[in-house]
């Protein structure tokens, strides 16, 4: 099978300046294919769950884009997944933009890995799902046995939009539980309470409590029970006092660093929540009060030290408190209604 040509089209060119500048700040690079030509899909009237008509062709088109990446801009690409391929049973939702059953997801992987091994790329995939209903995690699963893509697998991804309802909670809790047995990571490409947030109004936008509280919950369920390695938040546009919401994931992308791992943490406690991680030089303790009323945390098992101690709540966002000391492992931290805080021996 020879390898097509692109068009001239400015996005797909302009896609590839992204990757050499990325590649240029030695970023590993993970692509995420959200849809494909109408050319190659049986339903092409439709916007979701649109349907490819020729898997052969679709792992074409990837491998083209792959080898062009890597032969005319001198970028190879680590990893390469679907966008939100699986569709729930329980719910009827998934499939955005390309809907992929196991058994189709499984063979796009292996065909698109054998021409990936034809033209010398390392390229390695991502198995996506859309959410954690029990059929998506029976989806992943089921890929993931297929014994054909062993080698061909490097992650899983799942996303988290509306996994902060309680009833959602055993799924999220049941497909960690499943990620930590493959002995791969999993990545929360999308981690967000509402891909929607951006259709709302200014004025609810400005609400720490209702959407503050509810995405640092989230984010401690994520890395909790999810088993989540690595987060990305949905919404990337810097935090400021008019979107104080995205104060959360500053606090967690900026203080949970690359080498860390989750060591300890629970999401029990329904007025307080925390995520430890180390890499045994440095540490970082995230704490959630979500009550209205002030509240004295005791963390144990800590370093001895001083440590750093950054806080969000009500309007003072990331704001930078006097350092806190350890003692004989303990630390008593006085915590504001409704509020997060990042304590650490390591923090920007």
């Amino acid at each position: 099978m020879a390898l097509g040509q692109f068009g001239q089209s400015l996005p797909v060119l302009y896609s590839f300046e992204r990757l050499k500048f990325l590649d240029s700040r030695h970023v590993d690079i993970w692509l995420s294919v959200w849809d494909m030509a109408d050319w190659n899909v049986a339903n092409p009237v439709q916007e979701t769950s649109r349907r490819i008509a020729s898997l052969p062709e679709m792992a074409e088109s990837i491998c083209t884009y792959l080898v062009r990446a890597r032969d005319e801009y001198g970028v190879e690409v680590q990893y390469v997944s679907v966008n939100e391929p699986s569709v729930a049973v329980e719910t009827g939702y998934g499939g955005y933009n390309i809907g992929l059953s196991a058994e189709e997801q499984a063979t796009l992987i292996d065909w698109s890995s054998r021409l990936f091994a034809r033209h010398g790329l390392k390229t390695k995939w991502i198995v996506a799902i859309h959410n954690v209903n029990p059929s998506e995690i029976k989806q992943a699963q089921t890929i993931w046995k297929d014994l054909r893509l062993k080698d061909k697998i490097a992650a899983f991804d799942f996303h988290a939009y509306g996994l902060n309802r309680k009833e959602q909670y055993d799924f999220v809790k049941q497909w960690g539980e499943w990620v930590a047995t493959t002995g791969l990571p999993a990545y929360c490409g999308e981690l967000d309470y509402d891909n929607a947030f951006w259709k709302r109004e200014a004025k609810d936008k400005k609400e720490w409590k209702s959407h503050g509280m509810i995405t640092a919950k989230l984010y401690a369920l994520i890395f909790n029970e999810g088993h989540a390695s690595a987060a990305f938040p949905w919404y990337a546009n810097e935090p400021s006092a008019a979107t104080p919401y995205r104060y959360v994931a500053w606090h967690y992308h900026s203080h949970l660093l690359p080498s860390y791992r989750v060591v300890a943490s629970s999401v029990s406690d329904s007025i307080l929540s925390v995520v430890a991680a180390t890499d045994r030089k440095s540490w970082v303790v995230l704490l959630q009060n979500d009550s209205p009323s002030h509240q004295t945390v005791c963390v144990k098992g800590l370093p001895d030290g001083l440590a750093d101690v950054i806080a969000s709540y009500a309007e003072n966002y990331g704001v930078r408190k006097p350092a806190v000391r350890v003692d004989n492992g303990e630390l008593r931290l006085p915590m504001e209604p409704y509020s997060l805080y990042s304590i650490g021996n390591y923090l920007k």
